[in-house]
Order: C-alpha cells, then structure tokens, then sequence
C-alpha cells in the first residue's frame, strides 16, 4: 500500500467521522433501526434474542402495519436517514414489502438484515424496482454440517446458498458476514472463498453477547480471541481496515461519561413491539411508541443514557487498546450483569489486534511510520 492510497483512505474515515460528529453534536437521530418481529425460522445457537423463536415469540407482541408506517414518518420527520430492518427474520412479516416501501418513498436509506432462506420471486421485485442500500446475508458455514450445526434447522444451508444466488443473480447489493463460532472457526477462509466468488464484501465477528435476558449460554461458542484475531486477520482487507484505525490521528479528550458511542445521539433502535430504545443491545432507557411519538420519546427519555458517568474502576476511557475494542457497556451488562464492568473477552480481542497490527506495520523498528 502506498503512502498516498494510505492517505486518501485516513482522509475518508476522517471525513465520516466529521460527518457523524455533526449529527451527535445537534443530536439528530440519523441512523435507526428496527426490529420488525422477534419471530425466526432459524434457532441459532449464538442468538441474542435468548429462548427459540418457536417456542415464546409470538405475532401478537408486534406492531401492526398501520403502526409501523406511522413510526416511519416519525421517524423521517425526526431526521432519520439510514434505516436498518431486522429481525428475527424480516421475510416472516407478510406485510414487509408495505413497510420497505414506505421507508424508501419517505427517502430513506435502507439495509435489510436477512438470513436469506425466505428470499422469493415476491422479494427480488421488489428489490429491483426499489433497491436497498444493500442486503446483508449471515452465512455461518461453508458446508450444510456446520450451517446447520449452528442454525439447527435442515436444510437451511442450501436455501440461504439460493437466496444468496438470487441476489447475485438479479443484481441486487449485498454482502455476506459471519459470526466466529467454535462450529466453523475451521473453515473462515471457504466461508470467504464464497464470498469472494460473488465479488461482495465480507466481514466476520468473534464477539457473541449473552442474550438480552441476561442468559451467558451463547458464550460458550466463542472462540479463543488469539484464535479470532488470526483468523480476521488472515483477510488483507480487514488488515488494511485496522491499520487505518490505528494510524488515524484521535483527537477526542478522555471522556467522564459511560457511553461514549451514538446511541442516544444519533442512533436509535425500535423493537417489535414498539418500544424506542437507544440501541439493539439495551434494555433501558425506553419509551412506548404506542403511547407517545418519536420525538417525544428522544428528547425526554432516550437522552438519559448520555448522563451516566463512568465509575471510579471504570478504566475502557483511559485504555490505549481503545482503537481496537468494540467496548460496549450494554454488551458488557447483558455479559456481567453492570455495564461499569469491562468484557474480558473484548479486551482480549482488543490486546491481539494491537499487537498484530504493530508487528504488520514495523512498529518497534520503525516509530514514525
């Protein structure tokens, strides 16, 4: 990589950065998300949503249509401008094509999380006439035996590998992604390979969170963070990516605050039952959108979260592994039961990458690099 494609490429972070900055510092809630339904075909092993889906999610906890479009518009009104559908599994809402269409009429820019088994004729016409800004499809395995040893449900291999074909096939955006599980940490790279195949990006994830009940059983599948890190590391795209972040210039002051990320400023969540909250992973602050409006809700409630201090044995803040963690307190409470308490498991991902990208850019031979 040359210094000047190296420089382009800081150039562009620090303008997004710049550009995200401005919507915290008017506190425009710009970026949303909404879980249109709990329901899922899948029964992952790793999911956050806690028990199966067939068992104790239920249509009768949702919004209905009319209640969802009424939320859209509130949510543009509001200055929302990237907009995130997931699940559980979108495709289970019969009406998704009324609420997809009503986001991209009011102008937003819309990702759809999907697990890609339910992709049909119905679904690529509508992606045609009105694309999403992409189409994100997890892929857990390069083979039906670990797919489905994570998905539990036969046969679902072959029908994510056809949604993704369709896509592909009808030219619409997406990109594929995976979680680092102990059931397919031996073959990332095929998972990769099949990717690069469909010339789409792809991006892996070793940090599985406990469930938002409070439940620790997904953590049992992560693996070893030395582990993970080789293996992300093993894409020279992702290599390239951590090095941007390491060399771009922080010019932040250490923060006295617990949450240091958008939530609450600028990101907002929603979940099928209706309830804003600062983002997918908390449970509190939350508003009832069946009770009041959007606006409502962000001012008066959803702000709070930005006035908890960090405690005295808080240290993520002041930590010089910061760049490389995705610290998160909400993930550390569904963890340890107190977001003031770091994740063990994220500081150890955090300690290998510095050390990875350290030896990759020479660091100890070469300071001022």
């Amino acid at each position: 990589m040359t210094m000047h494609n190296r420089t382009i490429r800081q150039e562009n972070l620090q303008n997004f950065i710049s550009l995200q900055q401005n919507f915290v510092s008017k506190r425009i809630p710009a970026t949303g998300s909404i879980n249109l339904t709990q329901r899922c075909n899948m029964d992952c092993v790793h999911c956050y949503l806690g028990a199966p889906a067939s068992e104790f999610r239920s249509a009768q906890d949702e919004l209905d249509t009319e209640q969802w479009l009424s939320i859209i518009d509130q949510i543009t009104e509001a200055g929302c401008l990237h907009l995130l559908f997931s699940g559980g599994e979108v495709l289970l809402r019969p009406d998704f094509e009324i609420i997809y269409k009503k986001a991209i009429y009011n102008g937003l820019l819309v990702t759809v999380f999907t697990n890609g088994t339910l992709i049909n004729n119905t679904v690529l016409s509508l992606f045609e006439d009105l694309p999403p800004q992409v189409v994100e499809i997890s892929l857990y395995g390069a083979r039906a035996k670990s797919y489905e040893t994570i998905t539990r449900v036969k046969g679902s291999f072959e029908k994510c590998l056809a949604g993704i074909r369709s896509l592909y096939e009808r030219k619409i955006k997406f990109k594929l992604k995976t979680m680092i599980l102990a059931q397919n940490s031996g073959e990332l790279a095929d998972i990769k390979n099949i990717a690069s195949g469909f010339g789409v990006d792809f991006v892996m994830d070793p940090a599985i969170s406990a469930c938002l009940d409070g439940d620790r059983a997904p953590l049992v599948h992560r693996v070893d963070a030395a582990d993970a890190v080789r293996a992300d590391f093993a894409d020279p795209d992702n290599v390239k990516r951590w090095q941007d972040y390491f060399l771009l210039e922080n010019t932040e002051p250490v923060s006295d605050f617990l949450y240091n990320c958008g939530a609450g400023l600028s990101h907002f969540h929603i979940d099928p039952a209706g309830t804003l909250l600062p983002c997918m992973m908390l449970t509190k602050p939350a508003f009832d959108l069946t009770k009041g409006n959007f606006m409502e809700g962000w001012r008066n409630e959803i702000h709070s979260i930005r006035k908890i201090k960090a405690g005295s044995s808080y240290r993520c803040n002041q930590c010089d592994k910061n760049k490389f963690c995705s610290t998160c307190p909400a993930f550390f409470e569904l963890e340890n039961g107190s977001a003031q308490k770091h994740s063990q498991y994220l500081c150890d991902l955090a300690e290998n990458r510095l050390k990875t990208i350290k030896e990759k850019l020479h660091i100890d031979e070469n300071p001022m690099i």
